[in-house]
């Protein structure tokens, strides 16, 4: 199976986000859409992940703040 690469979408407002397109994958509310969100939201990173397309929100939420440099 040929895989394209992920296509990358870089926003700024609200809050600065990351949100990734993968070939084949999307969400319930869009077809194609981004499975894969990083936001920076209330001074924390979060990684938002939909691994059902059939759930509206998305099922995992990792805070990230652990991954922090300052965390050390």
């Amino acid at each position: 199976m040929e895989v394209s690469p992920p296509k990358v979408k870089i926003g700024k407002i609200p809050h600065p986000n990351i949100e990734i397109y993968l070939d084949g994958v999307g969400t319930a509310s869009e077809a194609n859409g981004s499975a894969i969100y990083v936001e920076f939201h209330e001074g924390k990173w979060k990684l938002a992940v939909w691994s059902d397309i059939n759930k509206e929100d998305p099922t995992h939420i990792i805070d990230m703040s652990d991954a922090m440099e300052i965390a050390r």
